[in-house]
């Protein structure tokens, strides 16, 4: 329960993968991982699914820590 009378932190990202559209405006297909010139291709390679699990992290070594003393939404 939030209390509101307290500071809050909100960790906030989206783990989501978009549609891979018109399949003619692909230069590689979206659903083989492809490596062109240091440069990744393929649908969900560039989302949040690090930072989502970097998220995670820092919320629980936030609210295991004894001195913290506000809400924190995740």
């Amino acid at each position: 329960m939030i209390n509101p009378n307290k500071k809050t932190l909100v960790l906030c990202s989206h783990i989501d993968v978009v549609p891979e559209g018109d399949m003619n405006s692909w230069n590689s297909h979206p659903f083989v991982f492809t490596e062109k010139d240091n440069l990744w291709y393929a649908r969900g390679v560039c989302d949040a699914k690090g930072s989502v699990a970097a998220m995670a992290i820092a919320f629980l070594n936030i609210i295991r820590q004894k001195n913290f003393d506000g809400n924190i939404v995740f």
